[in-house]
């Protein structure tokens, strides 16, 4: 005896409930047209203010939008830990000004070089700095071998290479406080003034200007770090999945149209001192608009 079971269900429906579920699990399937863009605040790099998001990082990214009008675009602030989670979630997401590692490249596709920027310096209390004998330059190597010295160190930040390897070294001492904060500069610069560790490695435009608005400027100095005297350059991550390399391709070309424009490169010479503009640009000729890797 053949036994049917009539399903009491019309067919469409069954479809209908599986495609909710698999859609439940696979959300990002319904925004492939829109690309978030995970800035972290950092000012004058990228910050939000009166209503808007303002900073260099946020003008070479609207400049880039511009010539993918096809996608809708967004911003989403967030601190590093998280931009890397939602990267390897592989999400719709990118994120801007990113330095290349053997680590990162495991789970993100990185764009050719998207901007470039004078190198980390260290910043001390002028205490600090007078013990030290008011030195121009410091070999962070030495510096973090005087057991006397706190170090205060961004979590899931590059420095770049060679300062990375510097401080892998250290990696788990008592010495260097790791910051997570949303806002790890801020609260790290006013960290530094409080003598809550000695030394912190920031980029000068970065460190000055919130310094400034920290009020503790006048405590503050900074010198230039003798393993990292070169101008560096970062890239844009994107998940490593298939729409993150094609949009790696289609970023690529779009940034070799618009590097060597003078509006692109004015972005950041906006927040320079005038003395470093010439140097910037000799450099920005010479070394980063021949960057294709």
């Amino acid at each position: 005896m053949k036994l049917i079971f009539k399903n009491k269900y019309p067919k469409y429906l069954i479809i209908a409930v599986f495609s909710i579920i698999y859609l439940l699990k696979y959300p990002l399937f319904l925004v492939a047209d829109e690309i978030t863009w995970m800035i972290t605040d950092w000012k004058p790099c990228a910050y939000f203010e009166n209503g808007k998001y303002k900073g260099y990082d946020i003008e070479m990214i609207k400049l880039i939008q511009a010539e993918l009008p096809e996608y809708n675009h967004k911003f989403l602030e967030a601190n590093s830990a998280r931009i890397m989670k939602t990267l390897k979630d592989e999400e719709y997401v990118c994120s801007f000004g990113y330095m290349k590692n053997a680590e990162r490249e495991k789970f993100a596709n990185f764009s050719i070089p998207s901007a470039y920027f004078f190198p980390n310096v260290i910043f001390m209390r002028k205490e600090t700095h007078n013990e030290l004998g008011t030195p121009n330059n410091l070999s962070l190597s030495k510096l973090l071998s005087y057991k006397k010295l706190k170090f205060g160190i961004k979590g899931k930040r590059s420095y770049g290479k060679s300062i990375d390897k510097i401080l892998t070294k250290y990696k788990g001492s008592e010495r260097i406080f790791i910051g997570y904060q949303g806002n790890e500069t801020k609260s790290m610069i006013k960290m530094l003034a409080a003598k809550r560790f000695d030394i912190l490695i920031e980029y000068p435009d970065v460190g000055e200007v919130i310094a400034k608005e920290a009020g503790v400027e006048k405590k503050l100095v900074s010198v230039l770090i003798k393993e990292k005297k070169n101008l560096s350059w970062s890239y844009i991550a994107f998940p490593k999945t298939e729409w993150g390399r094609k949009m790696v391709v289609r970023i690529n070309t779009i940034l070799l149209k618009i590097r060597g424009t003078k509006k692109y490169r004015q972005t950041y010479e906006k927040v320079l001192n005038n003395g470093l503009i010439p140097t910037y640009r000799k450099a920005y000729s010479k070394f980063f608009l021949k960057q294709v890797k």
